[in-house]
């Protein structure tokens, strides 16, 4: 039984784990503001325009100068 549930677990944890790690954070930072946002914030209104950066992790953005959205908390 206790093997059982310790595979139940792992299985867990790998559904969890592994689309985390398979894909890359996706952010986008306003060039203007300077403050990175996760892809589907609901304050990013025109990602089309030319004033968005995208980065691929949070000490990406942080290093060109960025800082976190107070909305989405990427």
């Amino acid at each position: 039984m206790r093997r059982i549930l310790s595979l139940i677990l792992a299985a867990v944890i790998l559904t969890i784990a592994i689309p985390t790690l398979a894909y890359p954070i996706e952010l986008m930072g306003n060039d203007e503001s300077k403050i990175y946002h996760r892809i589907d914030c609901r304050t990013i209104k025109y990602p089309e325009r030319n004033h968005w950066t995208r980065f691929t992790s949070t000490e990406q953005a942080i290093s060109a100068g960025y800082r976190a959205c107070k909305i989405c908390h990427p």
